[in-house]
């Protein structure tokens, strides 16, 4: 597996690691752990489609052609887990169409800066580098020299936030989706610096699950205290997916609507057409299947937006 890539803040500077990838999330919680490959029901794999005897086939597609022939397209995924994990496939399944993609993305943090969140029945806190953010975006985008940057990050938007004293979330509270529109408007600002064409995926929907937690600011749950985790409310992804929209069309970002195609009939997918799409936390991707099965709808697409917007001129 290509290893993503991961920029972090350090002391004497930045500098870019190349890290393992994993397909799970970073975030810890009742329901968010990933299960060992032991721990999965016969015939189930984290990553492709698994046969009963535990053999692994990837999604059948026809050979596919060059995006640009002759020329080799250079595409920057910028964002949170979501990113990465989607990424971690892109890249291999990219070399045949001509395209080089590279993934940055911050462990653990969102477009909205450091904060206090509710994720998966448990608070946490960001990480302090999540203050360099979008400065590491910067740095990316002007040590690969993408063709075209990529946004792709959900999960803290969508999450309950400690903001100005009080829990709150983009749905409930007005004045917080302003702080979340004016985090993607820097996101796509950092993307776009030496006039970098940017992208804007919308996200897709997390599994709905029930897990006992205790809601803070309340007493313990007991044991029988199920309820769905906050953050996978179908409302706040479509509220968030129609800010994504609105702020790229301000910042004239086109968008290519991921929720649509990782999502059909508007129903959260664990799989499509035997091809594991998301992990089994119901958060992620899976990792490499869910790449590798969208590379061939995704890939085109963005070189599409690319020549519709003038960034590059059609093939020859």
């Amino acid at each position: 597996m290509v290893a993503a890539v991961i920029v972090l803040a350090a002391a004497a500077g930045l500098a870019i690691w190349k890290l393992a990838s994993s397909p799970g999330s970073s975030q810890a919680g009742p329901r968010r752990a990933i299960p060992s490959a032991s721990a999965l029901p016969p015939g189930k794999s984290h990553g492709g489609r698994a046969l009963g005897d535990g053999t692994r086939t990837t999604a059948k597609t026809n050979p596919p052609a060059p995006l640009r022939p002759g020329h080799t397209v250079r595409i920057l995924l910028a964002g949170d887990s979501l990113a990465r994990t989607l990424g971690a496939g892109l890249e291999d399944a990219g070399g045949p169409y001509g395209a080089k993609i590279t993934t940055v993305s911050v462990p653990g943090c969102g477009l909205t800066g450091p904060g206090t969140y509710f994720w998966g029945g448990m608070v946490t806190a960001s990480p302090p580098s999540c203050a360099g953010l979008f400065a590491n975006f910067r740095v990316a985008v002007r040590q690969f020299h993408p063709d075209v940057t990529v946004l792709l990050a959900a999960k803290r938007p969508v999450a309950n936030v400690l903001w100005h004293g009080r829990w709150t979330d983009l749905v409930d509270q007005p004045q917080y989706r302003s702080t979340v529109s004016a985090g993607v408007e820097q996101a796509i600002a950092a993307l776009s610096i030496d006039h970098t064409p940017v992208v804007v995926l919308t996200v897709p929907y997390f599994a709905y699950a029930t897990a006992p937690y205790q809601a803070p600011g309340t007493k313990a749950c007991s044991p029988a205290c199920n309820q769905h985790f906050p953050e996978d409310a179908s409302a706040r992804v479509s509220r968030y997916n129609q800010l994504l929209r609105q702020v790229a069309a301000q910042h004239h970002a086109p968008i290519v609507d991921l929720f649509a195609r990782v999502d059909p009939g508007g129903r959260y997918a664990a799989s499509i057409d035997g091809n594991e799409i998301r992990d089994p936390g119901g958060v992620n991707f899976d990792v490499p299947a869910a790449g590798e099965w969208l590379a061939g709808w995704l890939l085109p697409k963005l070189v599409h937006r690319l020549i519709s917007n003038h960034a590059i001129p059609p093939a020859r």
